[in-house]
C-alpha cells in the first residue's frame, strides 16, 4: 500500500515540476499559470495512479489483468470530462474528422509498428481473457486519461486563451506521464523501476498523441491503442 501512495504523490510533484517549467518555456515567468486548473491536474493524476494501483494490492487483487484498475481510471477520466466538457476533452464524435489522410497515416503507422515488433520480439499467446482485457480496457482508460481529461486539464492550466505552444506542452506532459507510469510502478509492495520498459510507451505514445491530435478526436487513439496491444 505505501508503495501505491509514493507512486501517487511522485506523479502529481512530477506533475507540478513538468507545469512550472512548460510555464517557464512558455512565457518565462508564473503569471499565465491558472493556479485553479493546476490543482485540479494535480488531483486528477495523482487520483488517476491510485485508481489504477490500488486494485493491485494483494488485499485487493482479484486478477493478473487489473480490470477494476482501469474501470476506475476510466470513470475518472470520464468525470473529469464531464466537469470540463466531454466536447472539448474527447473530440467531436463525427467519424470524418477521424478520416483525414494524417489520421489515416498516424492510425497505420502504429499498426506498423505493432506488426513489426512481433516480427522481432516472440508475442505471447493470446488467450482469450488477455485478448478481450487488451481489445478493450487499455485503450479506453489510458487514452481517455492521458490523451483527454489530462491533456485538457493541462492546458487549462497553462492557457487561458488558445496558444499552439500551449497545446503541445500539454500533449507532451501527458505523454511523459504517460512513460513514466509504465516505467515506475508497484509490484508486491515495492516500487520498481524498469528503463527497459519506457521504449514502447515513448514511440507508441507520440503516435498516440500524433493521431490525436490530427483527428480532433481520442477515439481513433483508442481503437489504434487496443490494436496495439492486442497484436
Amino acid at each position: 500500500m505505501a508503495a501505491i501512495l509514493l507512486i501517487s504523490v511522485l506523479t502529481l510533484v512530477l506533475y507540478l515540476l513538468l507545469c512550472v517549467a512548460a510555464s517557464f518555456c512558455f512565457c518565462g515567468a508564473l503569471r499565465m499559470i491558472s493556479w485553479r486548473w493546476l490543482a485540479c491536474g494535480a488531483t486528477y493524476v495523482g487520483l488517476g495512479q491510485l485508481a489504477v494501483f490500488l486494485p493491485t494490492w494483494s488485499a485487493l487483487r482479484f486478477d493478473e489483468w487489473n480490470w477494476q484498475g482501469k474501470m476506475l481510471q476510466t470513470v475518472l477520466a470520464l468525470s473529469a470530462a464531464a466537469f470540463i466538457g466531454v466536447k472539448g476533452v474527447f473530440g467531436p464524435g463525427k467519424w470524418r474528422s477521424w478520416c483525414t489522410r494524417q489520421s489515416l497515416c498516424w492510425f497505420a503507422s502504429i499498426i506498423a509498428l505493432a506488426l513489426v515488433s512481433n516480427l522481432f520480439f516472440l508475442a505471447e499467446v493470446a488467450g482469450c481473457h488477455r485478448l478481450a482485457f487488451q481489445l478493450t480496457m487499455p485503450g479506453l482508460a489510458e487514452e481517455a486519461f492521458y490523451r483527454g481529461s489530462a491533456v485538457a486539464l493541462t492546458y487549462r492550466a497553462l492557457s487561458s486563451r488558445a496558444n499552439p505552444r500551449a497545446t503541445i506542452f500539454s500533449y507532451g506532459i501527458a505523454q511523459t506521464l504517460f512513460c513514466f507510469t509504465h516505467t515506475v510502478f508497484p509490484v508486491d509492495g515495492s516500487l520498481v523501476v524498469d528503463l527497459s520498459a519506457v521504449v514502447a510507451p515513448a514511440v507508441v505514445g507520440v503516435l498516440l498523441c500524433g493521431l490525436r491530435w490530427s483527428s480532433r478526436s481520442v477515439w481513433p487513439a483508442v481503437v489504434a491503442h487496443n490494436l496495439f496491444n492486442s497484436a
